[in-house]
C-alpha cells in the first residue's frame, strides 16, 4: 500500500503491491482508501473510442476472471465497471452486462460489495484494525 505524508512523500509497501489491489492514502489528516479502475472493464474505450460489439465487455469479463482465478488463491480480487448510463443503458448493451452481472452472481466465489464495504472489509483484514496501513 502507499502512504503519502504532509509533505506528499510516499511510502510503498509490497503487502499489497499489485495493481488490482485497494490501497490506502494518508494525506495527515485521516487515511483515504482507494481501488483500481479497470480500463479494460470501462465502456467508453469499449463502445466510444473501440468501438467493439455489444458482447465485448463479456469477452473482456471472462478472460479477466481467467487470470483472477489464478491469482486469488494467493490474494482477493476486486473487479470494478466503469459504466455510463448513456453507453450501458442502450438495450443492445444493457442486454450483454445483465448476462455478465448473472455469471458473477452465480460464482460461489464472488461478493458485491460497495466502496464503503470494501474499505471495511480492507482494513479488518488487515490484521491492525487498519493501524498499520
Amino acid at each position: 500500500h502507499a502512504r503519502y505524508s504532509q509533505s506528499g512523500e510516499s511510502r510503498f509497501s509490497p503487502r499489497l503491491g499489485h495493481r488490482r489491489s485497494a490501497l490506502l492514502v494518508e494525506d495527515g489528516s485521516r487515511p483515504h482508501g482507494g481501488v483500481a479502475l479497470y480500463w479494460e472493464l470501462n465502456d467508453v474505450p469499449i463502445w466510444v473510442v473501440q468501438g467493439q460489439s455489444s458482447d465485448e465487455l463479456n469477452k473482456r469479463l471472462d478472460a479477466t476472471l481467467r487470470v483472477f482465478e489464478r491469482e486469488m488463491t494467493k490474494q482477493p480480487r476486486v473487479l470494478t465497471f466503469g459504466l455510463h448510463p448513456h453507453l450501458i443503458g442502450v438495450p443492445h448493451r444493457a442486454y450483454w452486462f445483465e448476462k455478465a452481472l448473472d455469471q458473477l452472481q452465480a460464482r460461489a466465489d464472488t461478493v458485491f460489495m460497495t466502496s464503503s464495504q470494501i474499505a471495511d472489509w480492507f482494513v479488518a483484514a488487515d490484521g491492525t484494525g487498519g493501524r498499520e496501513l
